[in-house]
């Protein structure tokens, strides 16, 4: 009886040793599972696949503002143009929306050209002996872009054509799309011809 008596104590410290091993594992996986989970939510999904055409129509838009003599603006919030007429004539509005693909090639662009990492006002490095060459009147640009939460806007006067910079040549790629979307755009190609030059 005490030989059996002896071992009981053993074997129940045994099994508690077990037990507490158990749950000290559980607990380990418990908070790496929710570690992990915590790491993944801080991630935010890469914008580039837009689920509905609904969803881009309510969570991306912009306001463009360009020109040289003038300045013309296309709205998408409002799906709205001005042709900026100079002194010579009143403005002229105009609905007119671009099309879902449309938007999403330019959010798109947006995206690869990291439009949220420019400044407000962009200007072309200068290099340090000061040598740059400009040209007069120049064309001038304002995007303001709304994507979600995230507001960007960025402004700038491209006087500048030496010397240049990737991230001015990727801003005029980004400019010059949307300015050829308003140009070939049925809409647009029904405004009179403007009286005036600019030189």
């Amino acid at each position: 009886m005490q030989s059996k008596n002896g071992k009981a104590p053993t074997q129940l410290a045994g099994l508690k040793s077990v037990a507490w091993l158990v749950i000290m594992l559980l607990q380990f996986s418990l908070v790496v599972g929710c570690s992990s989970a915590q790491v993944s939510t801080t991630l935010p999904p890469v914008p580039t696949v837009v689920e509905s055409n609904e969803q881009l129509e309510t969570s991306f838009g912009f306001i463009f503002e360009y020109g040289t003599c003038s300045t013309n603006v296309l709205d998408t919030f409002k799906a709205e143009y001005i042709q900026d007429r100079s002194i010579y004539e009143p403005s002229i509005t105009i609905s007119l929306a671009l099309s879902v693909e449309q938007m999403k090639d330019i959010r798109q662009k947006t995206y690869a050209i990291g439009l949220p990492q420019y400044p407000a006002v962009y200007v072309i490095p200068t290099p340090l002996d000061g040598a740059i060459s400009k040209i007069t009147p120049a064309p001038h640009y304002k995007l303001t872009v709304v994507d979600g939460e995230t507001i960007t806007t960025v402004s700038w006067v491209d006087d500048i054509t030496q010397p240049t910079a990737p991230e001015a040549d990727r801003l005029r790629e980004l400019f010059e799309m949307i300015v050829k979307m308003i140009d070939e755009h049925p809409d647009f190609k029904k405004l009179p011809k403007l009286p005036f030059g600019c030189a």
